[in-house]
């Protein structure tokens, strides 16, 4: 079988082919062993301050959350213990009136006291064993309720954790009222 001489054009044509070839297969390449694109990041809003509940005159106040002694229960202004409150509004978090209380957060003083001693020593960059005995105390020890409710339930229970779905939801909200959290 006899073969055709290639041409300067042939050559010039097979050329090309066989760059456009090796483009390809080089993105191909890229895009099989690279990471996704990452999606564009939502905006976060910047919680300066988190409501407390005092418990003796029974009124909120604002603390920074990044302090890390106002691990719940500390000392409200009017002397008695004051929790971690989860505030809430039907729409508007603007207008007091809409504002309501979901529920209250605290620690047991064991679980708190561990919970404090752990934030200080990976503050001081020193290793924190985590055995299932801690874990499990401060876990049983992060308790919730529902204002008005005696019992406090762990956060992470069944119980707790449908309490908490529920004053999150907007049961309490008028229909078509979006229920929205709400900071000092």
């Amino acid at each position: 079988m006899a073969s055709t001489p290639l041409t300067p054009k042939r050559k010039a044509i097979a050329a090309a082919a066989v760059v456009v070839s090796l483009v390809c297969l080089v993105i191909i390449i890229t895009n099989l062993f690279s990471d996704p694109p990452a999606r564009p990041k939502r905006k976060r809003r910047k919680i300066e301050k988190i409501w407390y509940f005092d418990s003796g005159d029974e009124k909120l106040f604002a603390v920074d959350p990044k302090d890390p002694n106002n691990l719940p229960p500390i000392e409200g202004p009017s002397g008695k213990n004051a929790f971690r409150a989860y505030v809430f509004a039907c729409g508007d978090c603007d207008d007091k009136s809409k504002q309501f209380i979901g529920y209250l957060e605290a620690y047991t003083p064991e679980a708190r006291a561990l919970q404090l001693e752990i934030d200080a020593k990976e503050a001081a960059g020193q290793e924190v064993e985590f055995t299932s005995q801690l874990l499990d105390t401060i876990d049983q020890g992060h308790i919730a309720k529902v204002p008005g409710q005696e019992k406090w339930l762990p956060i992470n229970s069944d119980e707790g954790d449908a309490m908490i779905s529920a004053a999150a939801s907007g049961s309490k909200c008028p229909k078509g009222v979006a229920i929205k959290s709400c900071y000092p």
